[in-house]
């Protein structure tokens, strides 16, 4: 056995005694640590295996997937079989990555406690077009979306049930598109997110979050890149939001940490919604508190109105993730500040156009994250050895 499975295996043996969850996402580094930090065992299955996931997991299986880049469902539900075979009773919690698959999802809640947003409501986000058309009639701002492949300039082509930002493109005439992929009008603006906590009381804002958007990488301009709290935004504007995530989590029977992307035109028109994410997002540790966040996804998927309120984070706070321009490999010396997390394994390879790892910040102001995220950024590919982004 080596190093790292021994330490790996005692890790679990210490963990045994904690109320077990099983959690499953693309990268479940934020839900393992919010399971901790509740006092209960996660045993994880993710695709990246980063160190803080394995510090706080009580077991780790890597997500499977295949040559593609695409979930192994195959592998991913033998994977979780493995785990309901030794955890009967323990809840199913899952992430990012998931929602195209509710197929799998409702395979998943037949062999056990599967806790989440209606998989039913999930399903319908295969079909943007058609559930943007009983949206807007329901009042929820959203750009025109459509099957067919449109004429003209500003528009994007979107993947359905995509995560993450990195399958949108804008639309050309040599654009490839299959058969999972739809087309939304261009809004131009700021883009903005809401973290939501939905249960059968209604939905409760979390908090506010300007999203980063930069050109750093050709062709990857819309990949997720993170987001700075925010306590700015007009009246109006969080008005119009709260309506429209109260309609869709009703429409769609969301439950738990979710949220919502819109984007604010500059010429001050009414947001418009561009992204539904019916799981919790990666937002949600910007605003509450590790030990509290679990409790409130547990008791809002349980259908109980949490008994307390949220434990909510006061300073305004940012995070960024950071792309490989080019392949690297994670120094086996390189010791970790304490403002990174997703820290991959020392000596990883990474790709160009993987993530590395996510930088963490805090302030008084959103100059003041953003000034401190960009100088961190630098001093971490400085210790990496590559180009600055």
């Amino acid at each position: 056995m080596t190093r790292r499975l021994r330490w790996h295996a005692l890790r679990c043996r210490q963990a045994a005694i904690a109320e077990p969850v099983l959690i499953l996402a693309l990268s479940a580094r934020a839900l393992a640590q919010a399971a901790q930090a509740y006092g209960c065992a996660a045993h994880v299955i993710d695709h990246f295996g980063d160190e803080d996931t394995l510090a706080c997991a009580a077991s780790w299986q890597r997500l499977a997937l295949d040559g593609q880049g695409k979930l192994n469902c195959t592998k991913l539900h033998a994977a979780v079989r493995t785990l309901r075979a030794r955890l009967p009773q323990a809840p199913l919690l899952w992430g990012g990555g998931l929602e195209s698959h509710p197929a799998l999802l409702q395979a998943l809640a037949h062999e056990g406690i599967l806790l989440g947003s209606d998989l039913s409501g999930v399903a319908r986000l295969l079909d943007l077009p058609e559930l943007a058309m009983a949206l807007r009639a329901n009042g929820v701002p959203l750009p025109s979306t459509s099957r067919a492949f449109p004429r003209g300039q500003g528009w994007l082509c979107k993947e359905a049930g995509g995560a993450g930002g990195a399958h949108v493109r804008e639309v050309n005439e040599e654009i490839p598109t299959g058969g999972g992929s739809y087309f939304q009008r261009r809004v131009e603006g700021h883009a903005h997110s809401v973290t939501l906590l939905a249960t059968v009381a209604g939905v409760q804002v979390l908090g506010w979050n300007r999203l980063l958007r930069d050109d750093f990488m050709a062709g990857r301009s819309f990949a997720w890149q993170g987001a700075i709290t925010t306590s700015d935004l007009a009246p109006d504007v969080q008005e119009c939001i709260e309506h429209a995530a109260t309609r869709i989590a009703n429409e769609l029977g969301w439950r738990g940490l979710c949220g919502l992307d819109f984007m604010l035109p500059p010429d001050g028109g009414t947001p418009q919604i561009i992204d539904l994410n019916p799981r919790p997002t990666a937002t949600f540790p910007l605003h509450t508190k590790a030990e509290d966040a679990l409790r409130l996804h547990l008791e809002a998927c349980r259908g109980v109105v949490p008994h307390s309120e949220p434990k909510l984070c006061s300073t305004l706070r940012g995070l960024r993730v950071l792309y490989a321009a080019h392949p690297l490999c994670i120094p086996n010396s390189l010791d970790w500040p304490n403002w990174i997390s997703d820290r991959p394994p020392r000596g990883s390879h990474i790709r160009a156009g993987e993530p590395i790892c996510t930088v963490q910040a805090s302030g008084s102001s959103h100059a003041e994250v953003l000034t401190t995220l960009q100088s961190r950024v630098h001093e971490l590919m400085e210790r990496l050895g590559s180009p600055q982004q």
